[in-house]
């Protein structure tokens, strides 16, 4: 089997209101090529799971390693161009969409590996187009645009930078049918074209979890409640 992309170890967090753990010795593995579905209720916390995956989110105990680099304090930025976490509603960076793709690019021709490729305006331009903003002036503020526009908006600056993990927290719940088509697309192509890749995904909707996912990780496995040993 093949090295795991991303792999966390006995990861362990309590919100400061709680007496006990939101989840406790999370262990889990992604391995390239996978699309994974991150499952559980509202409020389980699936999302700040994947935010102390990416360190914005202290934990108590427990570590998270991608390939060879292991999350630390030391290692966080170099971590974070690796390991891509993209919220929901994505905040903006830049005044206008043509200044949020120029400062992917100029961040990633500057922060990720010398061997890898950010994508180039011409390319960043076939995704708006492919994702279905390309009626959109490039003249036009990031808070003039719609959710489900800047949820799109989000997926082409994150994919300039190449990640080889991708952590995406309802990558869809603001969009149209046809919106979201062009996004499951997308992501089947990223994975296809690119096998060294992996995604894990929360998603509210059953039928993309089926669509997108080859396995699903319940959050509830991980809760005190349930919890007895850690998860191999």
């Amino acid at each position: 089997m093949t090295s795991p992309r991303l792999r966390a170890s006995n990861l362990t967090w309590t919100p400061p209101e709680r007496p006990s753990p939101l989840w406790q010795d999370v262990c889990f593995e992604l391995h390239p090529g996978e699309c994974v579905g991150l499952d559980g209720e509202s409020g389980s916390g699936k999302s700040t799971l994947m935010r102390a995956l990416v360190a914005l989110l202290g934990t108590e105990r427990g570590e998270v390693h991608c390939g060879d680099l292991t999350l630390s304090p030391e290692t966080v930025h170099a971590f974070r161009r690796r390991v891509l976490y993209l919220h929901q509603r994505p905040a903006p960076l830049a005044k206008t969409l043509d200044d949020e793709l120029r400062l992917a690019r100029h961040y990633a021709s500057r922060h990720i590996p010398a061997h890898t490729r950010p994508l180039s305006e011409d390319e960043q331009h076939t995704l708006l187009d492919r994702l279905g903003l390309s009626h959109i002036p490039l003249t036009r503020t990031f808070e003039r645009l719609s959710p489900g526009e800047q949820q799109r908006v989000g997926l082409v600056r994150a994919l300039t930078l190449q990640p080889p993990v991708l952590l995406l927290d309802e990558p869809t719940a603001s969009l149209d049918t046809r919106s979201t088509e062009r996004v499951e697309e997308l992501l089947h192509e990223l994975l296809a074209d690119h096998p060294t890749r992996a995604i894990l995904l929360i998603t509210h909707q059953a039928d993309q979890r089926a669509r997108l996912t080859s396995r699903t990780l319940n959050i509830a496995r991980w809760h005190p409640a349930s919890h007895t040993t850690p998860n191999p």
